[in-house]
């Protein structure tokens, strides 16, 4: 008799306890109704309550059981969190090692309006430095360990958790924090206006109210800007520069355009392959940009803040 496969034993345990008879056959047309109750028998499969799941339940719970709350799922699927549980056991399926921060720390999902300011602020800085890992359905920003604050104020208005990082590079050791998101609600509302796994060269700037577009450019800038300062014998300039790609940054000086804020040149490119600066140079446009993006209690990184208000 042909030998059991590893994908036929993977096909065969959510249906056992899910479909009848029947239908488990027709994922097996090789193999008569007796060999497949024999092969259940040697898995040890037992229990065989089918309690009226369908194949459409069991999906979203392999799916979303390993980073998604139980009492989520029992909304999403309208089973209680018991019998969530006993199918998940009988399954085999398990939450993940990053769980019980996850169950600690709730996303607060009531936030995740773009007529919430803050919500755009965090959505412009997760453009620039934030990772969506649509497979392990996370979300997260890393800043250097000076900007933890920032991520401590993110942490009480959206929910999630904050852990120290360490890196190596060249043999010096830089530190920093990272803001930590779970679950697939979190990641469906971000893919909603644009943040999406490998997003670096695919940003785009998401439909946002207008008075709200400013908490957008802020936390885009608070990413991926920067203010240099040119002090030479002839010259005393600032210049304020958002780094990115060359389509993104095009609508971006566009829109920013249209509220009287000129910059007076077009992206360019850096030595990096697809990255560009779109500068802003002169001194009154600068003054423009500072007063457009900053506002009383506005969530922002204050070291860049500091040097804006200097100007």
């Amino acid at each position: 008799m042909k030998r059991w496969s590893k994908d036929e034993v993977t096909i065969l345990k959510p249906k056992y306890f899910t479909d009848s008879w029947e239908d488990i056959c027709k994922h097996f047309p090789d193999r008569t109704l007796k060999s497949i109750k024999r092969k259940c028998e040697q898995l040890g499969f037992s229990g065989r309550n089918l309690n009226g799941w369908n194949t459409g339940e069991i999906n979203i719970l392999e799916k979303e059981y390993s980073n998604t709350l139980n009492k989520k799922l029992s909304k999403k699927i309208g089973r209680s969190e018991n019998s969530i549980q006993i199918m998940a056991r009988k399954i085999g399926i398990k939450k993940s090692k990053d769980f019980h921060w996850l169950r600690k720390f709730d996303p607060n999902l009531e936030n995740f309006k773009v007529e919430n300011s803050d919500f755009c602020y965090l959505l412009g800085l997760m453009m620039a430095d934030g990772t969506v890992d649509e497979k392990r359905n996370k979300a997260s920003i890393e800043l250097k360990e000076s900007d933890k604050n920032l991520l401590n104020k993110i942490l009480e208005k959206f929910g999630g958790y904050v852990r120290p990082t360490q890196k190596k590079v060249n043999d010096k050791i830089y530190r920093g924090f990272r803001w930590h998101l779970n679950g697939s609600d979190v990641v469906k509302e971000f893919k909603k206006y644009g943040l999406i796994q490998n997003k670096t060269f695919r940003t785009v700037i998401p439909s946002l109210p207008k008075e709200n577009f400013k908490d957008f450019v802020r936390g885009y800038f608070d990413g991926d800007g920067s203010i240099v300062n040119f002090n030479t014998r002839k010259y005393n300039y600032n210049r304020v520069v958002f780094t990115g790609h060359l389509r993104f940054l095009n609508t971006l000086k566009n829109k920013i355009e249209e509220l009287g804020i000129v910059s007076g040149e077009y992206p360019r490119k850096q030595s990096k392959a697809n990255c560009y600066d779109l500068n802003y140079n002169r001194q009154e446009e600068i003054k423009k940009l500072k007063k457009f993006m900053y506002y009383d209690s506005c969530l922002c990184l204050e070291r860049k803040r500091i040097i804006f208000n200097n100007i």
